[in-house]
């Protein structure tokens, strides 16, 4: 059995298929949503930091953007997942709200219900 570097990788990709594109996805999203991305890190501060009387709206203009966030991460799985095999397709849309969920934990939190975009 062959072993060292090589080999590894390719036990690592037998079991998480999806890895090295899913890096790629996720990488891309930041590219083309790094506006929205500072714009729910502000809307959080400004949640955290605000008094009493501001906190109710505070936290509705936060909802907002990581709905926002969510639809934009819904729209970048199912393009791809939407091109697959259905059971394929399924294991895609799994690894993909995993990793999602690691690299943006306030995003990633519906995906797993998430099916309808918010255009």
């Amino acid at each position: 059995m062959a072993s060292g570097p090589r080999a590894e990788r390719a036990v690592r990709r037998r079991r998480r298929p999806f890895e090295e594109l899913l890096g790629h996805q996720l990488d891309l999203f930041v590219k083309d949503n790094s506006g929205l991305i500072d714009q729910a890190e502000c809307a959080r501060r400004d949640y955290t930091d605000a008094g009493r009387g501001e906190a109710e709206e505070c936290y509705a203009e936060y909802l907002e953007v990581v709905e926002e966030a969510t639809d934009a991460l819904t729209r970048l799985r199912e393009a791809y997942a939407l091109t697959l095999d259905e059971g394929v397709g399924g294991n895609y849309r799994a690894a993909f709200n995993n990793a999602a969920r690691r690299r943006f934990p306030t995003f990633g939190l519906e995906l797993d219900d998430y099916l309808g975009f918010h255009d």
